[in-house]
C-alpha cells in the first residue's frame, strides 16, 4: 500500500516530518516557504487517522507511525534519512530511531513530548482521554502546553483546526489515550 504524503524539493538531504497531536502535514504553513528545496527533500506524513489519511485504519499507536515512517522510506528508496517531529512527533520520531538506528542520520525535536511515560493522575487522564469528543478540554490541553501565553484567538483557531479533520478512535485492545504507547485520538 502507498503511503500517502507531501513533498517538498529533491535536494540530497532528505528528512521526513512528523506533525503533533493536533496536527497534520498541512499545518506547517509560512514554514514551507523558508524550506531550502535544492538541499533538501523534505516529506510529510500524515499519521493514520489524520489529514490525508484520515481514513486509513490502524491501532494509532507511536510503534504504527515509526512502522509507517519506515515502510515510507522504503517505498521512497531511502536507506537512510534524517527526522524532525513537532511534540508527539518527536516521541514517534524516537520510536523511529528505537527501531531503526541505522537509518536514522539525524534527529531534531521541536518541543518534542518525551519517550518514557509519564504518570497521570485521574484528572489528567481523563482530559487527555476526554480530549477527542470534547473542544473544551482540547482548548486546555492546547493552552496548559503553551504556558498559558497564547491569545483566546489563537486558541480557538487552534482547536476549531483539530476538529476539522474527523478524530481516529482507539481500535479495540489500545491502550488509553495518552499513555506512552497510544497517539490519542484527535
Amino acid at each position: 500500500m502507498a503511503i500517502a504524503h507531501r513533498r517538498i524539493g529533491t535536494g540530497p538531504v532528505r528528512v521526513i516530518v512528523l506533525h503533533d497531536w493536533f496536527g497534520t502535514s498541512a499545518n506547517w504553513g509560512s514554514v514551507l516557504d523558508h524550506l531550502d528545496p535544492e538541499g533538501f527533500s523534505y516529506v510529510f506524513l500524515d499519521y493514520r487517522g489524520y489529514g490525508d489519511r484520515r481514513d486509513v485504519s490502524g491501532r494509532h499507536s507511536l510503534a504504527e507511525i515509526a512502522d509507517d515512517v519506515l515502510e515510507l522510506a522504503d517505498q521512497l528508496g531511502w536507506d537512510t534519512f534524517s527526522l524532525l517531529g513537532h511534540s508527539m512527533g518527536g516521541k514517534a520520531a524516537q520510536q523511529v530511531l528505537v527501531r531503526a538506528p541505522e537509518r536514522v542520520e539525524k534527529l531534531i525535536g521541536l518541543a518534542p513530548v518525551p519517550a518514557e511515560p509519564y504518570a497521570m493522575d485521574d484528572a489528567t487522564h481523563a482530559l487527555f482521554h476526554g480530549a477527542a469528543a470534547d473542544p473544551d478540554k482540547r482548548r486546555t490541553i492546547l493552552d496548559l502546553v503553551t504556558g498559558n501565553r497564547v491569545s483566546r484567538h489563537w486558541l480557538d483557531g487552534m482547536v476549531a483546526n483539530s476538529l476539522a479533520v474527523p478524530a481516529p478512535r482507539p481500535s479495540p485492545g489500545t491502550s488509553p489515550a495518552g499513555s506512552p504507547s497510544t497517539c490519542p485520538p484527535r
